[in-house]
């Protein structure tokens, strides 16, 4: 499997025209290990919040190095999800209703009640 999509300039030259493949059903070598490398690091930040009790000695250094596990947990997290909306572009939840929702009781009914 190739770990790439090699593309080359009108030079001659060869470059890394592809790291992500946008199809759903094939990828490229590297992407494999770059998500799975992404989950581990995801996993050690948690892990990293989990057991700050162990190495912190006052509470000023253990609620510091809980902000960095979780900011950097957030980040990669974003990483993450970021990947995936470049394998499905139909993937894009939103934190608020469209423009069209109808607000208010239940008893304005949006078509999705019996």
């Amino acid at each position: 499997m190739p770990m790439f999509r090699m593309d080359t300039d009108e030079f001659g030259n060869h470059y890394i025209g592809e790291i992500f493949n946008r199809g759903n059903r094939s990828q490229w070598g590297a992407e494999g290990y770059i998500c799975s490398t992404l989950c581990a690091f995801i996993s050690a930040a948690f892990f990293f919040v989990y057991c700050v009790d162990k190495f912190s000695e006052g509470p000023t250094q253990r609620r510091f190095f809980t902000l960095l596990g979780l900011a950097v947990g957030y980040v990669l997290i974003t990483a993450y999800i970021e990947i995936y909306k470049l394998k499905t572009p139909w993937y894009n939840p939103k934190f608020f209703p469209p423009q069209d929702y109808i607000r208010g009781s239940i008893m304005r009914d949006q078509g999705n009640n019996i």
